[in-house]
């Protein structure tokens, strides 16, 4: 799941699905604007985090640590549902690489890790 600034996070994931293609991962993207009224918000990330927990886990990828689309995220951590800061392309491509193959917990290192090799 994305939580981005509005358009941040639409265009990176389209961006990864043209390069990957087709995957069988499903992602949400909630898009945060700055006016936006908080409540709707949080009810659309409890909506999806509800949707998304009956498989192994939620990984949530926000775009800014501690801006508004993070800081809802957080209060989300559960022991499965966790949230990565600093989204970019390389994160989310090893995201869709690897998604069939790990738990939550390896995923989230996996995207980490894709996230800090994708910087030169």
């Amino acid at each position: 799941m994305l939580v981005t600034h509005p358009g941040v996070g639409r265009a990176i994931l389209q961006t990864a699905r043209d390069i990957i293609g087709h995957t069988q991962l499903t992602i949400r993207c909630v898009e945060v604007p700055i006016d936006s009224i908080s409540e709707t918000i949080q009810q659309q990330l409890d909506t999806c985090i509800t949707q998304f927990s009956a498989c192994t886990g939620v990984l949530i990828l926000t775009d800014l640590y501690a801006a508004t689309p993070h800081n809802m995220a957080s209060h989300r951590v559960t022991d499965n549902t966790l949230v990565l800061a600093g989204l970019n392309l390389p994160m989310l491509l090893r995201v869709l690489n690897y998604a069939d193959e790990t738990s939550l917990s390896v995923l989230y290192e996996k995207a980490k890790l894709g996230g800090i090799r994708g910087i030169y």
